[in-house]
């Protein structure tokens, strides 16, 4: 109301189910959200119970609406027509399976549509843009991304004035953590809202474009960060947004015109996987991301994504896919007269032969990725092809030869943090510079 002496008090939805409570019955009978839709649910049938068979879909159920009492009120009503499975798997047409409320309640608060039309209609028309543009977002935004989603033109400060006013009404909510960005989100039930919205509006388009390229921008700016003393902080900072880079990249489907960002987008990703351990899922999105239609443009951005994808390739284990990537990839940087590319190619058509044990023919791609790393004077790789020479000859029994080629490798890396690091299982140790360990008795 903005009258003196008001005071905000924030009422929280219901506590949600934690994950893998539901192999636990008495600690997921004890949350709020599934006790209140068990309960309901023994109102339109008796014999309801929550039990081994129904307790995972129940959980998901209580997850997915939020904790909304409104919401869970009405999917336990189902019940009388439907299984919890069968309520489960109708939930991303929650606007039209959610009805049904009291006779006795007030309109708004006999379905859960007309309770979030309700207040969208309550907001202003610059009130209700915002809202529509921010469903964009999965997972959660910053003001920083806000601001490109809303365009150019924004007013920082006008932004923030708006996005107080979602906060107040309990469209937006927002996720405070000691000493890193504030980030906001919106419930799940109120997103799918404001995309229908969004969509109905003709600004979906646009507004998802931008939002991708807010996630390439973010993405190539975090890329050189992710070695060295704030690693962590970065690889943490990707990872609050997974879900919105993946959903940039998908984005990437629906138009031609998007190919190259796509591709450009899953490079710079590229280490972010392997670090993450999650390098299948990288490995896929690469993928698409080159079988788009399109994307086969031999130019700098395709040989790059192509290195992205064969390195990926490696490391799941596809070799034979790996080095059809690797090789292409060297053609066009040949091709177009980028020595950094090739450098790059050489040296992991390098790792691969000696994946396989052909070290001769490790050595002499690793040696010519080297010598154009010295040329390019990229501090960088020449530590890692100077690496790479150094586990050819380690492995070979030859210590003599390796020590030299890992001791200035380290020298290099100790000058300038490397922008594109070893694999996470890469570690110093006394009298070898660099150790790669061995993973499923392949060198890494």
């Amino acid at each position: 109301m903005n009258v003196p002496g008001e005071r905000t008090v924030t009422v929280r939805s219901l506590a949600l189910p934690a994950i893998g409570s539901e192999h636990d019955l008495p600690r997921l009978e004890s949350c709020e959200s599934v006790r209140l839709f068990v309960e309901r649910a023994r109102r339109a049938v008796t014999k309801f119970s929550l039990d081994a068979k129904t307790a995972p879909a129940v959980a998901e159920i209580c997850r997915r609406l939020d904790g909304i009492p409104l919401a869970i009120e009405l999917a336990a009503a189902r019940v009388k027509v439907l299984s919890v499975e069968e309520i489960r798997v109708r939930l991303d047409d929650r606007f039209r399976l959610l009805t049904g409320g009291r006779t006795t309640a007030l309109a708004r608060q006999q379905t859960l549509l007309a309770a979030i039309q309700w207040s969208y209609e309550h907001l202003a028309p610059n009130e209700q843009q915002l809202l529509r543009l921010l469903s964009v977002f999965a997972g959660g935004w910053t003001l920083r991304g806000a601001m490109r989603v809303v365009g150019d033109q924004a007013d920082e400060y006008e932004v923030l004035d708006l996005l107080t006013r979602l906060l107040d009404r309990s469209l937006v909510t927002i996720e405070r953590t000691e000493g890193r960005t504030t980030r906001y989100t919106m419930l799940e039930t109120v997103r799918q809202y404001a995309q229908e919205r969004l969509n109905q509006s003709g600004e979906g388009d646009a507004a998802r474009t931008r939002h991708l390229e807010f996630y390439v921008a973010l993405a190539e700016e975090v890329e050189p960060k992710l070695s060295g003393g704030k690693q962590g902080e970065w690889l943490a900072r990707l990872k609050a947004e997974l879900d919105n880079l993946l959903q940039a990249l998908a984005w990437c489907d629906h138009a031609d015109d998007r190919r190259e960002l796509g591709l450009r987008l899953a490079y710079a990703l590229r280490d972010f996987w392997l670090y993450t351990g999650i390098t299948e899922l990288g490995h896929q999105v690469t993928l698409a991301a080159l079988g788009r239609a399109g994307a086969a443009e031999r130019n700098k951005v395709q040989a790059s994504a192509l290195v992205g994808a064969g390195s990926l390739s490696r490391s799941v284990g596809r070799y034979d896919e790996a080095n059809e990537h690797l090789v292409e990839a060297l053609s066009i940087a040949r091709e177009i007269g980028d020595h950094k590319l090739a450098a790059q190619s050489l040296m992991f058509l390098g790792f691969l032969a000696q994946d396989h044990g052909r070290s001769a023919s490790a050595l002499g791609l690793l040696e010519e990725s080297l010598t154009l790393a010295r040329e390019l004077g990229d501090k960088v790789l020449v530590a890692r092809a100077l690496n790479g020479l150094g586990e050819v000859h380690r492995d070979a029994g030859n210590f003599e030869a390796a020590q030299p080629l890992y001791e200035e490798s380290l020298a290099l890396g100790g000058s300038k943090k490397m922008s594109s690091p070893l694999p996470p299982s890469v570690t110093i140790s006394p009298g070898c510079s660099f150790h790669a360990a061995r993973r499923n008795g392949r060198g890494t």
